[in-house]
């Protein structure tokens, strides 16, 4: 019971979980003054809407809640329809529900389950999920689960990341009949103990493809909480002035660096915020200031945030337009403090559906009391001569990889080029046109993002499908074929095998096909032949232009002459001027196309909108900004669903501001 009243009357509260569920009231509704009073259940927090009403009493002039025996439930997570329907499986009583100790560990040596490990406590006795424990040092929200697919006879266990809706973890129930699968036929046995399953497999840590997952024969499941590791935070704990952000492994290179106070202070819980010292210089010049601050001065969400605004733009907007590069889900003083894994949004340009927030375990931000205690060694710079002369790709990748890439655009040799290459730059490489591919093809390194990119594309623009890059692997990893993974531009995995230098030669270098000493008179005999016709063509048209200027001429003098003293003026045809777009790019090939777009996209506004609106927040053909729709269901995560169908979340029906999809 709370301590709000609504019409003279108690309200209780069920809090709900981050992403999974949403908080309900039940509440005493006055029925608009039309009818006798009812009990509902309601996800809205006014209790004023009853578009966001879930369950109602059907009796009337009921006292008291726990004496409605009679309920109805809302349709519209079943059929769409805002019609209720009568549901006696609601039991409402005045005694605490019946609740649980059980209590999983789920751990991995392997993987670091993007840091999704922990221990799990099971939301109802009759439900087989089981949600992470928070400590303020770590607010990240997951949930294990139990789904059946009953088109396919088959079960998993899962661990999902409710907010990136990826599956980090799942395990395949093997040797079970249906029945005991089935929770209709009375599996309990099974769903109720994700422990029995062994044959795991899980994210590969840094991956930027969600279905990259692998055996993982040390993560474990165990039926009691794992060792205490709340953060015991410093009562006395204070800020420190500098904070140092190293190597991080998600291709966000440019937000390493050294950040200061800037002394503004938020005012629900006095964080302070944080700018990097040295702004980013991007394409245009202009310097880019990175504030880092903590998100839940703006709104109800425990985040430390990486932004290119600072936390006084995002109060003042009430978090709209707030480009975020990345979060640490925690409740601290400092983001220093977060012992939650740093998660970055990253994604192609031109790709941003295939865009996702992508954990970084091994990332850190360390405290410093001066900024030169922050300085990194400068790397070493690589000599000339150990760089391979050629790097080949053959046609030779994951089995796995179902993506777009045409091997075909980037088989071949590529040769070293120092052209245009400062001292203290890497060189890049280059594969003349061939049969298969009639432009240049490259593989280069871009230090302000940190990866190497390999650009096949076919034709000129923006095309950039037939595209891969891979994230530079450490200090001494230097070359694009010490790469462990690489992607494509919808950021599925699709490995390294396919690249080498040991072995690669200038014999490896593809070209267009030479003709034969026939088949070269032959095209040079087609060739005279299209001179004298195109001369003939051009004299026709000669003689035909001139006898159109004048007859023009003439008709115009008579129609002059018969008008009198009229001037009738000619019409003009201006033909619009083609903006070459890709300017930069003619000029300087090497460039990317397309290529990475590290801007944060991933906006708050744009989080809030309707997922099929990849690019809400963005500016449309006309100069107005998209409207963020927030009218889009989401279907229970507990709900057994369709095998194809992607893991949903239960959430009111029109998203709350608070909540991002």
């Amino acid at each position: 019971q709370s301590s709000v009243l609504h019409n003279g009357h108690a309200v209780w509260k069920l809090t709900g979980y981050l992403f999974v569920s949403v908080d309900l009231y039940v509440f005493l509704h006055d029925a608009d003054g039309l009818d006798d009073w009812f009990w509902a259940i309601s996800m809205d927090e006014s209790m004023a809407d009853d578009d966001y009403i879930a369950a109602k009493c059907v009796q009337r002039n009921v006292a008291d809640p726990t004496q409605c025996t009679r309920w109805q439930t809302t349709d519209y997570f079943l059929f769409g329809t805002d019609t209720f329907s009568n549901n006696s499986g609601i039991v409402v009583n005045d005694s605490f529900c019946a609740r649980t100790d059980n209590r999983l560990c789920v751990q991995s040596t392997q993987s670091a389950l993007a840091g999704l490990h922990g221990t799990y406590v099971q939301i109802h006795v009759n439900t087989s999920a089981w949600l992470r424990e928070w400590t303020e040092c770590d607010t990240q929200p997951a949930i294990m689960q139990y789904r059946y697919y009953p088109g396919d006879d088959v079960a998993y266990f899962q661990l999902v990341d409710v907010y990136d809706l990826w599956v980090v973890a799942e395990c395949r129930l093997l040797g079970y009949s249906v029945d005991e699968l089935s929770a209709e036929h009375g599996g309990d046995a099974v769903r109720f103990h994700p422990e029995l399953c062994t044959e795991w497999t899980s994210l590969v840590d840094g991956s930027l493809d969600a279905a990259h997952k692998i055996y993982d024969e040390t993560l474990t499941v165990a039926t009691d909480a794992c060792e205490d590791d709340s953060c015991a935070l410093a009562t006395d704990y204070v800020a420190p002035d500098h904070l140092c952000l190293s190597r991080n492994s998600i291709m966000h290179t440019f937000l390493e660096g050294t950040y200061e106070q800037t002394g503004v202070v938020g005012t629900k819980y006095d964080t302070v915020e944080y700018v990097k010292s040295d702004a980013l210089i991007v394409d245009d010049g202009d310097p880019v200031p990175i504030y880092i601050f903590f998100w839940g001065e703006v709104e109800d969400l425990a985040w430390w945030v990486i932004a290119s605004t600072n936390l006084s733009y995002a109060l003042e907007h009430d978090g709209e337009k707030t480009g975020v590069f990345g979060y640490c889900s925690a409740s601290t003083v400092s983001p220093s403090q977060c012992f939650s894994c740093w998660n970055f949004w990253f994604s192609t340009s031109g790709h941003t559906e295939h865009g996702a927030w992508h954990a970084d375990c091994s990332f850190d931000i360390a405290e410093a009391e001066t900024a030169t205690e922050c300085e990194a060694a400068t790397p070493e710079l690589i000599p000339n001569e150990q760089w391979p002369e050629y790097i080949c790709i053959r046609d030779s990748v994951s089995s796995e990889y179902d993506g777009v890439v045409d091997m075909s655009l980037l088989i071949g040799a590529y040769e070293v080029t120092w052209d245009d290459v400062t001292a203290d730059s890497v060189p890049y490489y280059v594969k003349p046109p061939n049969d298969f591919n009639s432009n240049n093809s490259y593989i280069y390194y871009s230090p302000f993002y940190g990866f190497w990119y390999i650009d096949g594309s076919a034709t000129d623009g923006e095309d950039d499908t037939n595209s891969l890059l891979c994230r530079k692997e450490g200090v001494d990893d230097y070359l694009p074929t010490e790469c462990t993974f690489w992607y494509d531009t919808h950021s599925n995995n699709i490995g390294s095998a396919f690249i080498y230098s040991d072995g690669c030669s200038a014999e490896d270098i593809l070209r267009p096909t030479a003709v034969t000493s026939n088949e070269q008179k032959n095209e040079n005999d087609l060739e005279d032949v299209m001179w004298i016709v195109t001369g003939v063509l051009v004299l026709s048209a000669i003689c035909v232009c001139v006898y159109c200027l004048y007859t023009r001429r003439r008709n115009r003098h008579e129609r002059v002459s018969t008008a009198g003293d009229g001037d009738i003026a000619g019409g003009e045809i201006e033909l619009d001027e083609e903006v070459d777009k890709q300017g930069l790019v003619a000029e300087n090939q090497k460039n990317i196309k397309g290529g990475m777009d590290m801007r944060p996209l991933h906006t708050f506004s744009t989080i809030k909108g309707n997922d099929d609106d990849d690019d809400l927040g963005e500016t449309d053909e006309d100069g107005d900004e998209d409207d963020v729709s927030n009218d889009k269901p989401r279907r229970d995560i507990l709900d057994d669903g369709d095998q194809n169908d992607k893991v949903s979340l239960f959430a009111d029906k029109a998203a709350n501001a608070q909540y991002l999809d």
